[in-house]
């Protein structure tokens, strides 16, 4: 009796660990479905890689802006949010001329300078030989030797400053203009880099997904730029940005950018994204916005295709000529 209880005892054991191993094994091979899944829509998204602004965003989905572009928010791989593309061929932005009015126009904006200095790419979007705009974020270790360099060799620099993003990044330092600022808060900020950079001529948002769809932040940080005429050029990382309308409001020069062109680090990516702008520019007559990146694959690109460009006819002009003032 007592060996028939025994062996029933087991048997019910044994049926309940086969039950357990079987609900484990189901509920992995759903995790794997689930990772796989995830996988494969990130593979068929253009997410932005590389170095750069520090805001992952994980809950981040494709958005659909105009015919056929992205808005992606948030970023992966150490890159930051990333803003729309826009639908180039509709849009309603003020043409600009100048006596080489049927020249298609390229401003060429390079971001995030500061992380390095004696990097290949770096030097040598200093000494590259067109008019080219020199974004540096403030409180990196090479920010001021960059923006003293880049004024030096001729270069146009803005500071690229921090906003806050939808999904604050960890280990973020440095400053940064965040919705619960004062005036006289975001005035402190603004004045104390602008002190620390004498070179910079106007800024740029880093990250900024939360801040510059804020009218009220938007409106103080313009109206500092306004007084001190400084230019302002919205990255548009969110499609909500009401940045580059607040500086034409308080009477700020403004710009906003129209093409990203590494948010694939890829060089063929790269150099579709650079072709796609030139294109865009001999169909709109008015100055294409590029922002990029001092990145390996970024400069490999640009060094090798900017000659043949200007050689068809394309000119890359300064920042400066481009930008959009109040009426």
């Amino acid at each position: 009796m007592t060996s028939k209880m025994n062996w029933i005892e087991n048997y019910l054991l044994s049926r309940r660990l086969a039950i357990l191993i079987l609900l484990a094994i189901c509920s992995i091979l759903c995790e794997v479905a689930l990772i796989s899944y995830r996988l494969m829509t990130i593979n068929n998204t253009p997410w932005l890689p590389g170095h750069y602004h520090h805001e992952f965003a994980n809950k981040t989905t494709p958005l659909r802006v105009g015919k056929g572009s992205l808005v992606f928010g948030g970023q992966r791989n150490g890159y930051p949010e990333v803003g729309p593309e826009l639908d180039l061929l509709n849009t309603n932005r003020a043409l600009k001329q100048s006596d080489s009015a049927n020249k298609p126009k390229i401003v060429l904006i390079i971001d995030d300078f500061g992380h390095q200095l004696y990097t290949e790419p770096v030097q040598g979007f200093l000494q590259i030989d067109i008019p080219l705009t020199v974004a540096v974020m403030p409180g990196l270790w090479a920010s001021r030797q960059v923006a003293a360099e880049a004024r030096k060799l001729g270069k146009e620099v803005i500071l690229h400053l921090p906003m806050e993003p939808e999904h604050m990044p960890s280990g973020t330092r440095g400053p940064m203009i965040m919705t619960s600022m004062t005036r006289d808060d975001i005035f402190r900020v603004l004045d104390q880099t602008a002190r620390e950079f004498p070179e910079a001529c106007g800024l740029s948002n880093h990250m900024g997904s939360l801040a510059t769809q804020n009218p009220w932040t938007m409106k103080a940080l313009t109206k500092w730029c306004n007084v001190r005429n400084w230019w302002v050029v919205d990255s548009i990382t969110h499609p909500g940005s009401v940045l580059y309308a607040e500086a034409l409001r308080e009477g700020a020069p403004a710009i906003k950018r129209d093409i990203f062109l590494d948010h694939v680090d890829d060089p063929s990516t790269i150099r579709a994204a650079l072709h796609r702008a030139v294109r865009a520019a001999r169909r709109i007559q008015r100055p294409i916005i590029v922002i990029a990146h001092p990145r390996e694959s970024t400069w490999e690109v640009l060094k090798e295709e900017i000659p043949r460009i200007k050689n068809n006819g394309v000119e890359f002009i300064p920042l400066s000529l481009a930008l959009e003032r109040p009426n």
